[in-house]
Formats: C-alpha cells, structure tokens, sequence
C-alpha cells in the first residue's frame, strides 16, 4: 500500500473541515506521509465535500485535473454518491475516526465497480480537536467538537438520522483547552444543552478564560435546563414549522403556548436577540399554517418587548437518508403572495423582526435538488451546471424543463414507496423503516377535511 494522501478541502481553514483534519491525523498516527494536494501528482487525494456548492466545484476540478484521483469523504459524498461516483475514484460513506487508510473497507465504494456500502460509525469521537494543537494558535478562533449527532430526531434533519448521538468527555475537552492559545472558541455541537456535562463544561470555559462563540441549542433541552442560559451569551435554534400542526408533523412537539414560555424565559434571563431557523414548504403546508404564525407572533409581540427576532427561512429540500426524503420540495403548492402574508400582515409594537433571509433563491433550490435526485439521465446536466452555472443562473427555469425533458418527473415532486432513489444502489439503509416513519406522520397530522 502507498502510504502517501494528499487533502483538500474547498472550506479552507474552517471548522466546517474538521472532520478531515480528524482523518489526517489518525492517518499520521498510522504511519502515512500527508501532503497538500498537487494535481500533477499521481498521488491519491482525499477531498473533504461537505455542501452543495462543494460538489459543483469538485466537477469542476476533476474536468481541470481529469487524471487526478480523488478519495471523496465528507457528508455530501456520504448522502449522494450518485452525484460523485462518476468523478471520484472511492467516495467515504460514513465517519473516518478511526479509518486506517484501507481502500477494501466494506463503508468505501469503489467507483469502477458499484457495490452497496454500509455506513460506517466511529465507535466513539476520536480526536475533537480542530487542526494539530500546535497550530491552532494560528487561527482566530478554537474549534472543540463536544457532542456529535441530535438526540431530536426532527424528520428532515440529516444530522439526526445518520449519525447517532454521542458525547466526548470532560477529560478529553479539557486537554484542549489547556493547549489552545485562542481566546474565542467554538464548542461545537448541534445541541450544547443537551450534553449530559454542559454545566462542567461551562466552569472549565470560565477557568481557562475562554469567550464561547457557540450558539446551537435546541428549544427542548433549555427549557429542561434553563439554569444554564446565563452560563451562554447567545442562542441560535429551530421552529421550523409556521403552526403547532406542522411542527408535530416534523416531530418538534412545541405549542404557541410553549414557545411563548420560551421567549420569555430568553427575556427574564437577559437576551435581546435570538437566532430562529424556520423552514417553508414543508409537506402539507398551506395559508392556514401561516396564519397561525401570524397570530402567534402577535401574541409574542404582547409579552416581551425590545426583542430582536432574527428569522432565518429556507426552502424545505427533502435530504437523503431522512424519513422526508420522499416528500415535495418547497416550491409544489406554495404561491409566494401566500407566504409573504407572514410579513405583510404582521404589526409588531414591541420588537423587531427581521428576515435573513425570507426566500430561498430558486436557482440555489434547485442546484440542491439536482444533486439529491442526479441519476445516469441527468448526469451531463448536472455537469453542465457545474462548468456554466452563469447561463444557468439567469434562466432558472431551464433547470426545471430539462430536467423534466430527461426524466418525464418533476423535479419538486414527491417520492412514491416503489420508486427507486438515484442513491439507493450505493447505500445499504431501511428505506422501508424511514417512508413508514413519514406516511405515518403525513397521515397523522394532515389537515382535516
């Protein structure tokens, strides 16, 4: 075996890369030689593809270096293959903890003969530690991963559904913030209030003197341990859905009466503002969902005042590998006169809110959907976006007209129980387990007659 990679990630120096730093460093640890990437190499490279955005630009290098070879790694290369494979020579799926550097692994798929791979889970986080200790100092901010996976299991979440919740302990967090020379650091988790030791997490900030830049927690686990929120600065979260019947229907079992309680917790406690992800389009919505938005931000406008309410919107896309990702995306039934009621009809005394962003751009929706639903047919239209996203960018429309010219299917449209997924000859999943967890759901909360 050469025992020589390359890297590269197109997040450069960011947290968003950290699992491939984690990869690079139990390499080294196995005795392999890591490099930069040098495409006149014949050297394997192992490229981290985390984003949409992030597949684009892989085309676009492997059409510039065609006889470079790539190892894909990273959650876009683990979700969709079917989008990589043409391009990659092995492609990741799952975590590289503790990968030792074996191509044959049953989780890798070799792109010249196609068989299912199974998903591979660290047996525990390895290494939570952003880039080489002794680096680290280099960067503006520390990085420490706490926690990894969501113990929420909301149906459209893909962080939730493909990797289990695990927790790294005091005595490997700890290590780190001795020898990181930063100030600010991330405490990375999806949901910080969650971890079973957050409270001791929180002293050992306070005694190394570090200023926490985090901000993802989930609604559930602050109210279950709202004693800890004036141990954070900041909160960012999700509602997601407009109404208490879309939110039971994504598995966020939070009424208007709850979700008051929570902003004026927030505001007993001291914040002014707060970061809310919210989600339009989800299966089944309609106008009655967004009137009942309406009037519970009126009723939330009654009971705090001088809040700043910063909304974040995006475009339901149904993510692989989660029981919604059968469902219609964004666009099937929704009138953007209809949505934008949410904003128009509202008359806030008491607070701000803002919007950052209320609409998802339709080009960038379906860039996403694309990828999610790329097979054989529309391969080379995937590839021509890659290589003239420009043209593409100003006629949005002809995505949506070849795409259906190639395939005779909507691009938006929902998934039938029998119908094959582009990434379901790659993947060994219960598919059948995740479309009964979301008929079911459908069936449960849909509208009444």
């Amino acid at each position: 075996m050469n025992k020589i990679y390359e890297y590269l990630s197109f997040s450069g120096n960011s947290v968003e890369c950290y699992g491939l730093d984690i990869v690079k460093n139990n390499l080294k640890e196995n005795g392999f030689s890591i490099l930069e990437f040098n495409p006149q190499s014949d050297n394997y490279c192992l490229l981290s593809l985390y984003w949409f955005d992030d597949v684009y630009k892989f085309i676009e290098l492997k059409t510039k270096y065609p006889n470079k070879r790539f190892i894909c790694g990273g959650l876009a290369s683990w979700t969709y293959p079917n989008s990589i494979y043409k391009y990659a020579d092995y492609i990741f799926i799952g975590e590289g903890d503790d990968w030792d550097g074996d191509l044959e692994k049953d989780y890798i798929i070799n792109c010249k003969e196609i068989k299912k791979a199974n998903q591979h889970i660290s047996s525990e986080i390895k290494n939570c530690i952003y880039s080489d200790m002794q680096t680290t100092e280099t960067f503006k901010r520390g990085f420490v991963e706490i926690s990894r996976g969501c113990k929420n299991k909301c149906l459209f979440c893909q962080y939730t559904w493909v990797k289990p919740y695990r927790e790294n302990s005091i005595d490997m967090i700890e290590p780190i913030l001795q020898l990181n020379k930063t100030k600010q650091m991330r405490f990375f988790s999806a949901d910080r209030f969650a971890h079973s030791e957050f409270d001791k997490i929180s002293n050992l900030i306070e005694k190394y003197k570090k200023k926490d830049t985090s901000s993802d927690a989930s609604i559930k686990q602050i109210l279950k341990n709202n004693h800890l929120l004036n141990k954070v600065s900041k909160v960012r979260f999700g509602i997601e859905g407009t109404s208490e019947r879309l939110r039971k229907l994504i598995n966020k079992n939070f009424s208007d009466d709850d979700l008051i309680q929570f902003f004026v917790l927030l505001f007993q406690n001291g914040f002014k503002t707060a970061d809310i992800y919210m989600i339009y389009g989800l299966p089944t919505e309609c106008k009655e969902d967004y009137y009942s938005w309406i009037k519970f931000l009126r009723k939330l406008d009654k009971e705090v005042k001088d809040f700043n309410f910063c909304f974040h919107w995006n475009a339901f896309t149904p993510s692989a590998l989660t029981p919604f990702q059968f469902a219609p995306a964004a666009d099937c039934g929704i009138k953007q006169n209809e949505f934008e009621i949410i904003v128009r009809d509202i008359q806030n005394k008491n607070n701000k809110f803002y919007y950052k962003p209320l609409k998802t751009n339709e080009f960038t929706l379906l860039k996403r959907l694309l990828i999610i639903k790329n097979n054989d047919k529309t391969d080379n239209l995937l590839k021509a976006l890659a290589l003239n996203e420009k043209k593409f960018k100003k006629n949005a429309y002809l995505l949506k007209k070849i795409y259906k010219d190639l395939t005779n299917k909507n691009i938006y449209s929902e998934v039938r129980e029998d119908e094959e997924m582009p990434f379901d000859r790659f993947l060994n999943y219960d598919k059948k387990k995740l479309y009964n967890i979301y008929i079911n759901a459908i069936n449960k909360y849909k509208l009444a007659s």
